[in-house]
């Protein structure tokens, strides 16, 4: 060492420089093992099965309607319903069918307490557009009440099951 200086190989290195060099280091020892230490949130995935779609009253079923979305718990409260197998984002609004009011005209996504699948596929409710993040499924031909995760928070549908529905629905786990 020659004052503030370090010599190595043949170069002179002075103390300014030589800080930067050691400041960049370690940027890249920190950001290095952020990146392999840091990897995508994992997704909570729950089965929500709480009642058959048959029991009274029917109020989604297959001769109208295969998907229904309640705006309160237990099936209660207005109604959104669709025969698409898929809805990357869910849109429209909560309809009373003389069964149920509350929540008549708010927006659906976001605003659901309650699903019912009137279909011999198995349904999944997602938290985000596109069929991503914590995810509700749903047996054929059972409703339920939407886990905390997905309780007026919900923003995509679709049916996955490769099983009993080959080719229908979407694959949330392709890439």
């Amino acid at each position: 060492m020659i004052g503030n200086t370090v010599a190595r190989s043949g170069f002179i290195v002075g103390s300014a420089t030589r800080n930067l060099a050691i400041a960049a280091a370690s940027v890249v020892v920190a950001s290095s093992g952020l990146i392999a230490g840091a990897g995508p949130a994992s997704a909570s995935e729950s089965t929500v099965s709480g009642w058959n779609t048959a029991s009274a009253p029917v109020r989604c079923g297959p001769q109208r309607r295969d998907v229904c979305l309640y705006y309160s718990p237990g099936a209660e409260g207005a109604i959104w319903w669709t025969a698409s197998t898929s809805q990357n984002t869910i849109y429209g609004t909560f309809e009373n069918d003389g069964y149920g009011s509350a929540g008549a005209g708010q927006n659906v996504r976001n605003n659901a307490a309650s699903v019912e699948n009137s279909a011999e596929c198995r349904l999944g409710v997602w938290v985000y557009p596109n069929y991503v993040g914590d995810v509700n499924w749903v047996p054929a031909y059972r409703g339920g009440n939407l886990t905390s995760n997905l309780r007026n928070n919900e923003a995509s549908i679709g049916y996955y099951d490769p099983v009993n529905c080959p080719g229908v629905g979407v694959d949330p786990y392709r890439p």
